[in-house]
């Protein structure tokens, strides 16, 4: 019930206490909190019979794995200071390294010199073309996905000749590829 107040004030500072419990909220939050704990119980019981499953398969002695009486010959080859290297596996270990580049395969196309200038010379228009439209390109709105993107991945100007090279060789081998 209520406690007795000394003061002059109406309502009481402290909520009063019940012996019976009837609110619906509280009914509410108890089966809540009963649902909560099921489900976390649950979640741990998986949890554990998982853990305990994959203990208990790895632990499986597996037939194909030989035990350490077992004997396989002709499987431990020493070499240097390597005691265990795989037959398979001496060949490479005999080549010297860095390993020597294959030669470049000859060119296999019909084209001459002539045709050969020819692209070269239209793979020299395009960039030509290229750097024109991008000198005549507005540039983009600052703070925009686009110009972020692109001052992210800028790189230092002595890659833009090497790039522009790049581009020309690519035209140019479009023209000999395509005749």
């Amino acid at each position: 019930m209520l406690r007795p107040s000394t003061s002059s004030e109406c309502t009481p500072l402290v909520q009063p206490k019940y012996a019976f419990e009837s609110s619906l909220t509280r009914k509410y939050q108890k089966r809540l909190h009963h649902f909560q704990c099921i489900i976390c119980a649950s979640f741990l019981i998986i949890l554990v019979v998982s853990l305990l499953m994959t203990v208990a398969l790895n632990l499986d002695v597996d037939e194909d794995i030989p035990n350490s009486t077992d004997v396989i010959p002709n499987t431990v080859v020493p070499i240097g200071n390597l005691t265990g290297v795989d037959p398979q596996l001496i060949p490479l270990l005999q080549l010297k390294w860095p390993l020597e580049a294959r030669p470049s395969p000859q060119w296999t196309g019909k084209n001459q010199t002539k045709d050969i200038e020819v692209a070269v010379a239209i793979g020299k228009k395009a960039l030509q073309n290229r750097t024109t439209l991008e000198s005549t390109r507005k540039p983009l709105d600052t703070n925009t996905p686009a110009n972020k993107a692109q001052r992210a991945t800028a790189t230092s100007p002595a890659v833009k000749p090497m790039a522009d090279a790049a581009y020309a060789v690519e035209e140019a081998t479009k023209v000999l590829a395509n005749g």
